[in-house]
């Protein structure tokens, strides 16, 4: 971990993602919390979740295929400025009371659709500044920096719904996201990709997914990626809902709940980046995974506030420790000039989270958020048990 900090450009990318991932954090906590409070309607929550995930996940293919092309840090920095107007305009329609239930809709949409720069973009720079043998602890470390601005940025976000007005959570996402562009745009050393004569963006798109389709090891990855995302972080989606409906708190409490999942996913991250290198990378997604579904159902079981928290802090270890060995694998699987097409279909998984928003909020609607959360979790739990063998074979193989 210190070697990689001892990157004098490492350290200036990882500053300017530590505001980005704040914003990452706070997003959807605002836009759950906005909606619910407006319109009363789990099933609202879930389709502007459902709306986010969409966007992301439509864009993502194609982002990948664009960054292999461009500068990242370039792509990057405009992502992050267009993320700030929209977080800019949202809190002006919240402070002048004039927000309807489409717009908050239509602006769930575009900052997923934004996300997907921004994200294929964070998961693949560090790549280009560490060397290969640090790319694990690079991840972890990437990884690291979202789960410690969860842990503060909830907080932060719950307090200031709560205390302060709903404008100004979005009008500090846009200071946030205006202060990272400025900071990442003076990152060095990533250059433009010398692009093959007479491929087009769309050859390279088309040959980036048969080629990606083809390979085995990335198939299984990205099926537990969709499987984990659509049936397990879609959690996430309706948080508010379990914290107001189930747990009996507000704003606030909300944003301790999600710092408690932060706090596991961080203990994960930190022994990931201080411990030797786990060779087997295909063991650390099987106990990752089938754990992440485990945890989900007990948390799905509590309805005492504290108990939840550490329910959810351990749920959440879990699932940052098979992300963080798929996102190492992809990287490993493939070519330097594929990893943002490789990288771009895990977060075209993460939009799945959110687009499973729609079956979780009306689930939710109808039997109730713990029945949400609770077949979810069994799912993700029986997909870690049924892939445990391959995933070993792969993770052994990937060693090589």
């Amino acid at each position: 971990m210190f070697e990689i900090f001892s990157n004098k450009n490492f350290r200036i990318f990882y500053t300017g993602i530590l505001l980005n991932d704040a914003v990452l954090i706070l997003s959807p906590m605002i836009m759950g919390w906005v909606i619910l409070s407006i319109s009363d309607s789990p099933l609202m929550v879930g389709m502007a979740a459902g709306l986010g995930g969409c966007g992301l996940a439509f864009f993502s293919p194609f982002t990948g295929a664009l960054i292999d092309r461009l500068n990242k840090r370039n792509v990057m920095v405009i992502a992050l400025i267009c993320q700030s107007v929209i977080s800019l305009v949202f809190g002006s329609l919240l402070y002048l009371d004039s927000i309807q239930i489409w717009q908050i809709l239509l602006i769930a949409f575009l900052s997923g659709s934004v996300a997907s720069f921004r994200l294929t973009c964070k998961l693949a720079i560090p790549a280009e500044l560490v060397k290969e043998n640090q790319l694990l602890k690079a991840s972890a470390t990437n990884f690291f920096s979202i789960t410690i601005m969860a842990i503060v940025a909830p907080v932060y976000g719950g307090w200031v719904l709560e205390e302060v007005g709903f404008a100004f959570a979005p009008w500090s996402c846009a200071v946030f996201l205006f202060f990272s562009a400025v900071i990442i745009s003076r990152v060095k050393g990533i250059y433009s990709p010398e692009i093959q004569y007479g491929n087009t963006y769309l050859v390279d798109l088309m040959e980036g997914m048969k080629s990606l389709f083809f390979n085995k090891k990335v198939r299984l990855l990205i099926i537990i990626v969709l499987t984990s995302e659509t049936f397990g972080w879609s959690v996430e989606a309706i948080l508010p809902i379990i914290a107001r409906d189930e747990l009996g708190v507000d704003s606030i409490g909300l944003g301790y709940l999600m710092s408690a999942g932060a706090v596991g996913a961080s203990i994960t991250s930190l022994l990931i980046t201080l411990l030797p290198e786990v060779k087997n990378k295909g063991l650390m997604v099987t106990v990752g995974l089938t754990g992440f579904g485990l945890g989900l159902i007990l948390f799905s079981t509590s309805d005492i506030f504290w108990i939840s928290t550490i329910l959810l802090g351990l749920t959440y270890a879990f699932g940052l420790c098979y992300e963080t060995s798929i996102n190492t694998m992809l990287q490993t699987t493939v070519s330097p000039g594929m990893r943002g097409r490789a990288l771009s279909f895990q977060t075209f998984g993460w939009g799945f989270s959110g687009m499973a928003g729609f079956m979780t909020g009306t689930i939710a609607m109808f039997l109730g958020a713990p029945i949400a959360v609770a077949a979810g979790g069994t799912v993700v739990a029986i997909q870690g048990i049924r892939t445990a063998r391959k995933m070993f074979n792969v993770g052994v193989s990937s060693t090589d």
